[in-house]
């Protein structure tokens, strides 16, 4: 059997996206030769390309012991646990592969993305920032940055974040969006409704577009347009967790606790983890005079707030349930 013919034969079937030839081909080549690192790491590329994570890691593991530098294995393998939600596991590989590439900046991208995720957010800056030291065109840096530093509070540094990609970039629809919501955490509501209506020519259908819209009316209180955004969100596919958190926010606000407490029913149906439908539920159910059932789930939205390292959402929890529980003595 001419194993270089079939491992080229996997190359090119992975090259057309036909992974799941690729991967036929890869095992023979690997029964052949069980020593062909190659083969072991293109596998498990083409395991990863169709979800099967676990699978692609096996395969990385065994290109590691056939050689313990290769890098591409290592950050494979990092991006994989990664998509596990393994963060700190695949911290440690992209570690290594900055100890033997030191000037790769998509290491230090996806390393920031990990310790993004474990809430370790001076860490991540740091890494996008060496990211951007090696490359400074990477607009997935900038953004991802940018997002950080507003959940640091920094939203001068995220509007500057926002401002480079668009510099770098001017159709790159999430460089408005995300710039529209530092402008609303700064008081800028002018400039966050400008940059929705470009966010909307680029992509009128686009989800994130009217979720924007509907972040910026609710924090200059129109909460009835903020309820017609998100409710285009919705009407568009926008079938996600925080939409209809949102929603209900405004609905409480502007009275309307059951259809409040409805969208927070269905936001927590799609995700049960979504602390602020917890939170923003509470708010109608203490309107509707249900103050243990309030006071139940601002529970639930403090322990899910302190997991999710939302430190200032916790302890706004934690202040409503004390100012319940006094007006229930």
């Amino acid at each position: 059997m001419n194993t270089q013919f079939l491992f080229n034969q996997g190359i090119e079937k992975y090259q057309r996206g036909d992974y799941q030839g690729a991967i036929l081909v890869f095992t023979q080549v690997i029964q052949a030769n069980p020593k062909h690192i190659q083969a072991c790491l293109y596998r498990g590329m083409a395991y990863a390309n169709i979800n099967q994570f676990q699978k692609a890691i096996a395969d990385y593991y065994q290109t590691l012991r056939l050689d313990s530098s290769n890098c591409d294995a290592y950050l494979n393998r990092g991006l994989a646990r990664y998509r596990l939600k393994n963060y700190p596991s695949a911290i440690s590989d992209y570690d290594q592969v900055a100890r033997l590439l030191p000037n790769h900046a998509d290491t230090y991208r996806h390393r920031a993305d990990a310790y993004w995720a474990l809430g370790k957010y001076p860490e991540a800056i740091a890494d996008y920032t060496q990211a951007l030291k090696l490359n400074s065109q990477m607009l997935v840096a900038y953004l991802h940055r940018g997002i950080v530093y507003g959940l640091m509070g920094n939203y001068k540094q995220r509007l500057e974040d926002c401002n480079q990609v668009l510099r770098l970039n001017p159709s790159i629809l999430a460089g408005y969006t995300f710039r529209a919501a530092a402008h609303c955490a700064l008081g800028n509501y002018e400039a966050a409704v400008s940059d929705c209506e470009q966010a909307l020519q680029l992509d009128p259908k686009k989800i994130s577009v009217h979720m924007a819209f509907g972040d910026t009316y609710y924090h200059t209180r129109n909460y009835s347009k903020a309820i017609s955004s998100y409710s285009q969100a919705i009407d568009l596919g926008g079938n996600i967790a925080i939409v209809y958190a949102c929603r209900g926010l405004c609905r409480h606000h502007v009275g309307d606790a059951r259809g409040a407490v409805i969208d927070c029913d269905k936001a927590l149906e799609l995700d049960p983890n979504c602390a602020e439908a917890y939170n923003h539920r509470a708010l109608a159910q203490t309107l509707i005079g249900n103050y243990q059932q309030a006071i139940d789930d601002l529970h639930k939205a403090a322990s899910l707030f302190q997991q999710q390292h939302k430190d200032q959402e916790h302890q706004e929890a934690i202040e409503s349930i004390q100012k319940l529980e006094k007006r229930m003595e």
